[in-house]
């Protein structure tokens, strides 16, 4: 297989490395697409809640939580399930959480949901910066947070086209992003048995 030489790391990535490494960045795409949806579909979130503006600071605080029990149990979550498994729960886990976003019929309900996106971006995040530091050094990990920089600017793009140019509902965003995680999942459970070995 031709390797690709990383000056700065002196490793080499094969075919394979480099499928695996090109799916970790577009999971780190979907975390920064569905992470900063938010900020734009709050308005109407708040509106089909009856909410007042600041309640966004619940939304934001349920997924932090979320977030900090996934970042602080990631170590021994990879320990338990492999870096593989764990990252296809992470996908499953946001799945879930943003299609559950989308269909909430209380906001008692959309905060829960909130915690699960939350662990599930918990256990991406670190599972991913964890498997390209390992295996790859720092270029690539400069790559991977480019990546999410890139689903960062699509998402709130995403979002304000579909409710102003699509007139669609702030829902819809969030089944399209649950779907593209499902995507993503399928993608994991396809190339499951690779991540152990690369």
């Amino acid at each position: 297989m031709t390797a690709i030489p990383l000056p700065d790391t002196y490793k080499t990535i094969n075919r394979l490395s480099l499928i695996l490494l090109l799916i970790t960045y577009i999971a780190f795409i979907n975390l920064g697409l569905a992470d900063t949806m938010r900020d734009v579909a709050f308005p109407y979130i708040r509106s089909t809640f009856s909410k007042p503006l600041e309640a966004s600071g619940l939304v934001l605080l349920a997924g932090t939580i979320g977030y900090m029990i996934a970042s602080f149990s990631s170590g021994q979550v990879v320990t338990w399930l492999g870096i593989g498994r764990m990252l296809a729960l992470s996908v499953t886990l946001r799945a879930i959480g943003l299609a559950g976003f989308a269909l909430a019929p209380t906001w008692e309900i959309l905060l829960l949901v909130s915690v699960i996106i939350g662990l599930g971006g918990g256990l991406l995040d670190s599972g991913a910066n964890i498997y390209v530091a390992a295996n790859y050094g720092a270029t690539p990990m400069f790559w991977l947070h480019a990546a999410f920089g890139i689903g960062a600017t699509v998402g709130p793009l995403m979002m304000t086209g579909l409710i102003e140019r699509l007139d669609q509902t702030w829902n819809v965003g969030y089944v399209v992003a649950s779907g593209l995680h499902i995507g993503l999942l399928v993608i994991f459970i396809f190339t499951l048995k690779y991540w152990s070995t690369s």
